[in-house]
């Protein structure tokens, strides 16, 4: 910038300026900063709008249940994009630590805004508080997700910030005499949804053949990915995102069951199968 004087000081006084020419000069130390902020604020925007635009195709909102639903989703939605955007940076308690405050400060301001909503008085309290305990219960799930990543760092040693990004724990699901192999066709790899239902479902199927817990880090590291960077931006649908990444996810996810367990097996990512 030209200017000294028109240097903003703190990066979220840039709203006005996110979609414009990066402020900071090249040399000056929030130059990257910046950079990386705008892209990641762009992103959300995008997939707020792409939410959006679902929901209203969903429900039918000239009526109470169809009010409460969408408000529900949109908010609890917009929610989960917000907080996946910030626990990238998450590896220490005491970031993590953070990342609840930003949480509870970003449920009260959704809060504020949807209070502020021509809500019918008729279903008012009840769209509340639908939606006040909803953000409560992703905020318990997003902070437990940053509390594992503190553990996984520690684990992993890693000093990049990216490295240690898990936001799908699979859980383990009771054994159940249903089909092991996971078919992609039933699944929207255009929406971030639909990729995160398909890994769920294909860890799920994993764990019910499997004595092992398979979790996400063994997909990333069956093709040889020593970090989750790329396999988070596929997952979060990120401008990162590459065509090599894209084509290896889903080549794992196309492999039956029983195969991928013997390829982590051959990579020494679950112990030899012990014979008979």
């Amino acid at each position: 910038m030209n200017n000294p004087g028109d240097r903003p000081e703190r990066l979220w006084d840039l709203d006005r300026l996110l979609f414009g020419v990066n402020p900071y000069a090249a040399d000056d130390p929030l130059h990257v900063p910046w950079r990386e902020f705008a892209e990641s604020t762009r992103s959300v925007t995008e997939q707020e709008e792409r939410l959006k635009a679902d929901l209203l195709g969903r429900f039918e909102t000239t009526t109470y249940d169809g009010v409460s639903g969408f408000a529900l989703e949109m908010y609890s939605g917009r929610f989960d994009i917000g907080a996946a955007s910030l626990i990238s940076s998450v590896r220490t308690p005491e970031l993590a630590g953070k990342f609840k405050q930003a949480l509870a400060e970003m449920a009260s301001h959704f809060l504020w805004s949807l209070e502020k909503h021509p809500i019918p008085d008729q279903i008012r309290a009840l769209v509340l508080a639908s939606v006040r305990q909803r953000l409560q219960q992703r905020s318990a799930y997003w902070f437990a997700e940053a509390l594992k990543m503190c553990r996984e760092a520690t684990d992993i040693g890693s000093a990049d910030p990216e490295e240690t990004i898990n936001l799908l724990p699979p859980e383990r699901p009771t054994k159940a005499a249903l089909p092991n192999d996971l078919d992609v066709a039933d699944y929207d790899f255009t929406s971030i949804e639909g990729r995160r239902a398909a890994v769920s479902a294909f860890l799920s199927a994993c764990n019910r053949v499997a004595s092992e817990s398979i979790e996400q880090h063994h997909i990333w590291r069956a093709f040889k990915h020593k970090n989750p960077r790329q396999f988070q931006y596929w997952l979060a649908m990120s401008p990162k995102d590459t065509m090599a990444c894209r084509q290896n996810v889903q080549r794992i996810l196309r492999m039956p069951v029983a195969e991928f367990i013997a390829l982590l097996r051959s990579q020494n990512q679950l112990p030899p199968k012990l014979s008979d």
